[in-house]
């Protein structure tokens, strides 16, 4: 008896309570606060519905207070009955129709983003200037050479020498135009932050690879290896030293990195594709170390020995410059946390790449090895060659010309490209 008197008293009391919340349901508006409030409490989702169903809608149903309720851990049903039930004045947008699991930049509450990518890199530099030493002409007369006159060249490797001896292939190509390039990789990291549904701040650090001789140039450098051993290996007598030529080239130079802040504008094309565009500016830091080549040849020893050694030096203007950024590409969500970014930029800036150039000789007292130009006909189709023998005769030697001490034969100074391809995994939180 005392147990059924209970079940009633507390059935009555529920029904007084429930009463009792209809009634100030019914009493004022309900809104976005007052759904909240009832979930917080623990109030079962059918009956949070049910009052949502009975009550005067006050709700605020924009793309942020669906954020915000999302973020609160409002259930889909609950925001799906306030929708139905808003007021009459209060205009639903298109986006809030429905609410929606899918990880859009639009809808997500993530602010900060991190990335790591990696790719391949694309380099071009346009303008510069270039220069080769001429050689002096001198005449042969009195030192008892057939011939009549000759040139006095700082190098065979090179220029107006080369040419004389016929060299097919010089280093005149490669004096003459860039020819240390990074490396075609290049990896780094993001970290971004949202500024606005559609906008964010961003920066960037990308290590490139490290600088080498293009595949072109060290090519031309052996070509001009080769042409030198060439001609010199007559000399290859018993008796003689045998003639020599070698080239040697570091194997690379420092790297470059880029740090670069950026804004970031995506475009509202999808929910899980997002197509964007990037700007920004930011410093180029290039490593301390150098690229280049070294190459040293020798002939007609011992007893008129003559050395011939060439020293190529590839260095920047700067170990930092100002660089401008600009790119785009598209990233595809895979989940609210995770998403694949495919990107493509360029930058730009202005550290000119300068190639220097050094020669040195050497010749052997009282000797002259004398490559002869004939006058009477112009230039030999086969070079006259000629060992002068006494004293004083070194001075009429063909390799004779000036030592050479760091000579700009390249000097660029338009703008340097560089273009990364890459492809990075990134987290939002």
């Amino acid at each position: 008896m005392i147990r059924h008197s209970m079940v009633f008293l507390i059935a009555v009391f529920l029904f007084q309570g429930g009463a009792s919340i209809m009634a100030q349901v019914n009493d004022q508006p309900m809104t976005n606060a007052d759904v909240v409030k009832m979930v917080q409490s623990g109030m079962p989702e059918a009956d949070i519905i049910r009052a949502i169903q009975a009550a005067t809608p006050n709700f605020e149903i924009t793309d942020e207070n669906v954020i915000a309720l999302q973020a609160q851990k409002i259930p889909e049903k609950v925001i799906l009955a306030m929708i139905k039930r808003r007021g009459p004045d209060k205009p639903v947008s298109h986006n809030a129709r429905k609410p929606s699991n899918h990880p859009s930049v639009a809808k997500s509450t993530h602010k900060w983003e991190f990335e790591v990518h990696g790719g391949l890199l694309y380099s071009t530099q346009t303008g510069g200037w270039t220069q080769i030493p001429a050689a002096e002409t001198y005449s042969l007369e009195g030192s008892g050479a057939q011939g009549y006159e000759s040139i006095r060249a700082s190098s065979w490797y090179l220029g107006d020498g080369a040419e004389l001896i016929g060299a097919t292939t010089s280093l005149d190509t490669v004096l003459t135009k860039p020819i240390v390039e990074p490396e075609d990789r290049m990896f780094g990291f993001r970290v971004g932050r949202a500024l606005s549904k559609w906008m964010a701040a961003e920066f960037t650090f990308d290590r490139g690879g490290r600088l080498a001789m293009t595949d072109e140039s060290l090519a031309e450098i052996k070509a001009a290896n080769a042409a030198f051993k060439k001609f010199w290996q007559r000399l290859d007598v018993p008796g003689n030293t045998p003639s020599s030529s070698k080239s040697s080239i570091p194997a690379y130079g420092g790297r470059q990195i880029f740090t670069t802040g950026a804004i970031v504008v995506s475009l509202p094309v999808s929910e899980r594709v997002v197509p964007f565009f990037t700007a920004g500016a930011g410093v180029l830091f290039s490593g301390s170390s150098t690229a280049g080549a070294t190459l040293e040849g020798s002939y007609g020893g011992p007893k008129a020995l003559e050395t011939d050694t060439v020293y190529l030096t590839v260095t920047q203007a700067s170990n930092s410059a100002f660089t401008g950024m600009a790119g785009g590409g598209v990233k595809v969500y895979l989940t609210s946390h995770l998403g694949i970014r495919f990107d493509v930029r360029a930058y730009f800036y202005q550290n000119p790449m300068t190639t220097l150039l050094d020669a040195t000789h050497t010749n052997t007292a009282n000797s002259a090895w004398v490559v002869k130009a004939k006058t009477r006909t112009g230039a030999p189709t086969a070079p006259d060659l000629q060992l002068l023998s006494g004293p004083g005769l070194e001075a009429y030697s063909t390799l004779s010309g000036p030592n050479i001490t760091g000579l700009k034969s390249f000097y660029g100074y338009g703008t340097q490209r560089q273009i990364p391809i890459t492809v990075g995994l990134f987290w939002r939180l």
